[in-house]
């Protein structure tokens, strides 16, 4: 496997609604290690991309912490953010003197180019990322993680928290086995194919 160099992109890209595109993605082998780009990834239909640790289980399963109730990891094979919501959750951690989180320490798996409020409405929907048939499942509500596994203490995971509401991002099912590419369309469908 050929090292990947992540690109140099500015997190707000002027595009039409109906145009969103895929930025970045990224995947963790385990739980906790750290974030690692990829220009292409095999998204496998009901398990996850290929590589992450969600394709296995996640951190916060029923299935690993043994809490009932917690979210079932065939809801959360992928995740979603918005680089808009990146960015307007950065500007406010700035104006709290807290340095701004890179989209990788986000722990999302795919960064798209559109705004917060169009990615939460994709909850629900059906959704294709280039030839990817996904399936939104639950709107990602943002914790302290992020900040305690980069390192930044309770404190700054508090201010990320605060920041990243109702810019969390979205968790989605995987429905068929193919690549994604940095730079494939995201296109909203009628309903879900099932």
């Amino acid at each position: 496997m050929s090292v990947e160099t992540e690109p140099e992109f500015e997190t707000t890209i002027e595009l039409e609604p109906a145009s969103p595109i895929v930025l970045a993605i990224y995947t963790s082998p385990g739980m906790g290690e750290p974030m690692e780009y990829h220009d292409s990834i095999l998204a496998i239909a009901g398990e996850g991309l290929e590589g992450d640790r969600y394709k296995r289980r996640g951190a916060w399963s029923e299935e690993r912490t043994g809490v009932p109730g917690r979210r079932p990891d065939d809801d959360r094979q992928v995740t979603f953010i918005s680089s808009v919501g990146i960015e307007e959750a950065n500007k406010e951690l700035e104006a709290l003197g807290k340095e701004p989180f890179e989209p990788q320490f986000t722990r999302r798996n795919i960064v798209v180019s559109m705004s917060p409020e169009h990615l939460s409405a994709l909850n629900g929907k059906g959704f294709m990322v280039g030839d990817v048939l996904m399936e939104g499942t639950y709107l990602c509500t943002p914790c302290t993680r992020p900040a305690m596994v980069s390192g930044r203490g309770l404190e700054v995971g508090k201010a990320f928290e605060r920041a990243f509401q109702g810019r969390g991002g979205l968790g989605a099912r995987i429905k068929d086995t193919r690549m994604i590419h940095v730079g494939d369309k995201i296109t909203i469908l009628p309903q879900i194919k099932r």
